[in-house]
């Protein structure tokens, strides 16, 4: 039995039925109170995959219906194409931990897991499982670990670094039971990987442009007052560089956002 302030923790599990719409879950003396009534399983959480209840004395059926959603395996796959990128799906499946928080649903209820987290197929937003009565094997930080160690066998050789991700898994275990720092610490290691990035990109720039031949420089952007803009500048060297894409090339938009407010 776990500890927690929710008032339904002593039940067996059992996963029924799954397939590409819907996973069937049964639980045991699962007893819960208006509030996870009406906001958990009301599906007032939009981090939550949606949910639909039947239940009969002490026991219930969950529906999770995942119909639209893509698992993690399968997106992380398809979409993976840099660190930068991976780090950009990490950081939104821990925002999406923390806006649990938000709705008083414990940490201990959502699972890191690769099976229970799913993507949007329409915009890419994160859809975790509440399952309650979860019991975690190991700290959220570790679970998140595991997560990378999963990523890194399904991407493509060469897309993740593997110093990086060390580096990376290192600091999610220092904080490996506060959401909080884990989003800081992911937010820290992007900020990282784009500055190697950005410097490998200046330093292919210079030996193309000392081997080719001399060319006419391009006209300096310009603001409103007639001269050359460099947070301009700046932001149409973010624009133009090739930092994530998913299908049909479409740059991701947590990406773009977060390396903008890096330049501003």
């Amino acid at each position: 039995m776990m500890g927690s302030s929710m008032s339904f923790y002593d039940r067996n599990i059992q996963q029924v039925a799954s397939d590409d719409k819907v996973i069937h879950i049964s639980y045991d003396n699962l007893v819960p109170g208006e509030y996870e009534k009406r906001v958990i399983f009301g599906n007032m959480c939009i981090s939550l995959v949606r949910m639909r209840c039947i239940f009969e004395g002490n026991d219930a059926d969950v529906f999770y219906i995942t119909a639209g959603l893509n698992r993690f395996d399968e997106y992380i796959t398809k979409e993976t194409e840099s660190m930068q990128g991976f780090l950009g799906l990490i950081l939104n499946i821990l925002k999406a931990v923390r806006n649990c928080g938000n709705y008083l649903i414990p940490e201990n209820e959502i699972s890191l897991r690769s099976e229970n987290i799913f993507f949007s197929e329409m915009n890419g937003d994160v859809r975790l499982m509440y399952l309650p009565g979860f019991s975690r094997e190991s700290s959220l930080g570790r679970e998140a670990v595991m997560l990378t160690e999963r990523a890194e066998k399904l991407c493509r050789p060469g897309v993740l670094t593997r110093s990086a991700l060390e580096e990376y898994r290192a600091r999610l275990i220092e904080n490996e039971n506060d959401v909080h720092e884990m989003i800081s610490a992911t937010e820290e290691a992007m900020r990282r990987t784009f500055n190697v990035f950005q410097s490998s990109q200046h330093s292919d720039a210079h030996m193309h442009s000392a081997q080719a031949p001399t060319q006419a420089a391009a006209p300096p952007v310009r603001d409103h007052g007639g001269t050359a803009s460099v947070e301009s500048e700046r932001r149409l060297a973010v624009r133009e560089t090739p930092v994530e894409y998913g299908a049909g090339g479409v740059i991701k938009r947590h990406i773009r956002e977060f390396i903008n407010e890096l330049v501003s």
